[in-house]
């Protein structure tokens, strides 16, 4: 059996950040490598798919050397396109899907096992961490329509690890039906499919902007 395969996305422009934020350096290396490694490293991860930009491939081949066995896969227009191309690409007996973005270098190991470890009771799982700020939705004009009860809010993050039939066949709907969605769960919850939140770690940001990068450094130096 083909076991458990990551997909890592890492095919976006970075229009919020000005530039190819993947390839940006963190630490002295580029920040999708971050990501990589720490899911090579797992012993529970049996092959990686990295989804880079059509007009990266080479340079991403040229970073990926120390990585026998990585699948590169050209990504798409958007990350939901670019998943689809990195599941495509996985062999027809795997088990368990990994989806992460690269852009969240400090994912920690024990973080990936636990979310592995829910994914595998239940069908699926996510990384998350309970909001702390208070959320208001807003009405027109930019004012103030309702002020929601976090209680129950969280801001979920990745890895996102999911039956690979679960997922592709959520995928499948979604092309089907012109359907867009946030991040990979909320297709399977439009499928009626569980997914459970993992408590993780506000350390495990998403760089989005410059000043994120500045952040992710910082953080990364107290490791």
């Amino acid at each position: 059996m083909a076991g458990t395969f990551a997909v890592v996305a890492a095919a976006g422009c970075g229009r919020r950040m000005g530039g190819r934020k993947q390839f940006m350096y963190l630490a002295g290396r580029p920040l999708f490598l971050w990501s990589l490694s720490t899911l090579a490293a797992c012993p529970e991860v049996d092959g990686l798919v990295l989804v880079a930009p059509p007009e990266d491939l080479d340079l991403v081949r040229s970073l990926t050397g120390d990585y026998p066995g990585l699948r590169i896969a050209a990504g798409g227009l958007t990350r939901q396109e670019s998943v689809w191309l990195g599941l495509s690409g996985l062999p027809p007996d795997t088990e368990w899907v990994v989806v992460h973005d690269a852009a969240r270098p400090l994912l920690s190991g024990k973080d990936l096992l636990a979310v592995l470890a829910a994914a595998r009771s239940s069908g699926g799982a996510v990384l998350a961490v309970p909001v702390t700020d208070t959320v208001k939705t807003a009405g027109d004009g930019g004012m103030v329509r309702e002020t929601l009860t976090r209680d129950n809010l969280w801001s979920v993050q990745t890895p996102q690890v999911f039956r690979y039939d679960w997922l592709i066949a959520a995928h499948r709907r979604a092309r089907r039906e012109g359907v867009a969605a946030y991040d990979d769960a909320a297709l399977l919850e439009m499928d009626g499919r569980p997914v459970k939140l993992v408590p993780g770690s506000y350390d495990n940001i998403k760089v989005t902007t410059p000043g994120d990068l500045l952040v992710a450094g910082i953080l990364m130096g107290g490791k």
